[in-house]
């Protein structure tokens, strides 16, 4: 790179007032792959992604991958060992962590049988809790050890990576809030508070132990805004009562706060929208419900929000980054009938959608945003194959009326294909340091076009490509809790 260039835009204010819509659907598309269920999604690029899980009975994982935005999906090669996959990461264009547990075998479970009654002794008064180590192939009694996979051709193969400490029999979920730093939620089976969360400083190579507080028996979901910012959600055991725990950090994982809400059963999953702003959800106590609950001072404290699902919903979020509009979504009586909804507004209203082609009884595990108008549900059935939904729309209709600020948007560069320059242009809703780098398919970055602080509006930057070689490439633009990928072509 020679030299990038900032040129600053005028402000854009949109006029517009938001419907929420009752008929948006969500339609089916097209998974060729024997797995029952996949348990997380997410995307590399605008048409790169991929979505984890296995295929049950024989307990074999499988990963399947798209390259056209989502509309097709095949399997990607993951190791024969593979039991269940369940967590996702992407952390540049071409690199993703994936992560769960691999079967072994020829081993003598080292793991005391009493410390394995705990879990399994909490797990039904957790109302659904028990029901979701089957999904994950956690309760079949078969002997298997935690794991993470790595990717470095697009979530094309995976292959083993990094070490972990030896007790980790499972990995649930993973947060890379930079490409070094990440975390995750992990089952020991142990000791009585058999969850534990694990830190990586060298890009997943190696793994430790942080401290939690004792009552948690399991961490269902971790989410990192940043690299010393974090919450996990899920359970607590504790005078005979199981209570949703949210654990908090502010020093990058050193010591852990507990909250616990006598009013949920679990938590099953915590998303944030920004920084400051999170949402979690779970099931409640009896009478059971599903439940959501807003941050707005980054996790310290949650308000509850009005909930438009019918009972007994096994309850989880996914909201968009940057952004006030989210789902809540999960399956009523445990896998009779699937259900989503949407919010525009932060978790203020609340518009129940319908599914096209929806197998019966299916569970819905897993969802991610790829802007505002792309969202995607991911889930499975014993009956049936692994089911991906996506909405086109995002369930909003935009008419004139009141006035809005921009939202964050990354455009397409242009020209596109290019040489040897390119204008790469984006808006933010409100100002915020920004950084806007240029990646190769390796994920090594070749350009910084611009890191620092930038007002509210509209912006642009020129890449001077003279000194790279001909080839794809990928811009990302990221601030705060915010960032998005776009794919150029340099054509000499």
């Amino acid at each position: 790179m020679k030299y990038s260039l900032l040129i600053p835009a005028a402000m854009i204010c949109a006029s517009f007032m938001i419907h929420e819509r009752t008929d948006a659907q969500w339609v089916r598309q097209q998974v060729s792959s024997d797995a029952t269920f996949l348990y997380s999604i997410g995307f590399a690029t605008d048409s790169i992604g991929c979505a984890v899980g296995s295929k049950a009975g024989i307990w074999s994982g499988r990963i399947v991958r798209t390259t056209d935005g989502g509309t097709t999906w095949t399997s990607a090669q993951v190791p024969d060992s593979s039991r269940s996959i369940i967590g996702l990461q992407w952390i540049s264009p071409a690199v993703g962590y994936a992560a769960g547990a691999y079967n072994v075998t020829g081993l003598v479970d080292s793991f005391p049988s009493s410390m394995r009654k705990q879990r399994s002794m909490t797990a039904p008064l957790a109302f659904g809790f028990r029901e979701h180590l089957h999904l994950l192939g956690m309760d079949s009694g078969a002997i298997h050890r935690g794991y993470i996979l790595r990717s470095t051709d697009m979530g094309m193969s995976w292959s083993p990576y990094g070490t972990l400490p030896q007790s980790v029999s499972y990995i649930l979920d993973i947060s890379f809030p930079t490409p070094t730093t990440g975390f995750a939620a992990a089952d020991t089976a142990v000791t009585f508070g058999e969850e534990t969360i694990l830190k990586t400083t060298d890009g997943g190579a190696t793994w430790q132990k942080m401290a939690i507080p004792d009552s948690v028996v399991a961490l269902n979901s971790i989410n990192f805004v940043d690299s010393v910012h974090g919450c996990a959600a899920g359970y607590s055991f504790k005078g005979g009562m199981v209570h949703g725990i949210i654990v908090r950090t502010t020093d990058g994982g050193q010591s852990w706060a507990g909250i616990e809400f006598p009013s949920v059963d679990a938590f099953w999953r915590v998303s944030f929208s920004s920084e400051a702003e999170g949402y979690v959800s779970g099931i409640s106590a009896s009478p059971h419900g599903g439940v959501v609950f807003k941050t707005s001072d980054g996790g310290a404290s949650w308000i509850p929000l009005p909930f438009p699902g019918d009972s007994d919903v096994t309850c989880r979020d996914e909201f968009l980054r940057g952004g006030n509009r989210g789902i809540v979504f999960g399956d009523i009586g445990l896998g009779v009938k699937p259900f989503v909804a949407r919010t525009s507004d932060g978790g203020a209203s609340w518009s129940q959608e319908t599914f096209q082609d929806l197998p019966g009884f299916t569970d819905l595990i897993g969802a991610t945003f790829t802007d505002s108008l792309n969202a995607f549900i991911c889930g499975g059935s014993w009956s049936d194959t692994a089911v991906i939904y996506r909405a086109i729309d995002g369930g909003i209709t935009e008419v004139k009326g009141g006035e809005q600020g921009p939202s964050f948007e990354l455009k397409q560069n242009y020209p596109n294909p290019f040489n040897p320059l390119t204008t790469i242009e984006f808006s933010l809703p409100k100002s915020g340091h920004v950084a806007l780098r240029v990646y190769n398919v390796l994920g090594e970055q070749v350009a910084e076009l611009m890191s620092g602080w930038l007002v509210r509006g509209s912006h642009a930057a020129v890449w001077d490509a003279s000194g790279n070689a001909s080839g794809i490439y990928f811009y990302r633009v990221q601030s705060g809790a915010y960032s998005e990928t776009k794919k150029l072509i340099l054509l000499k």
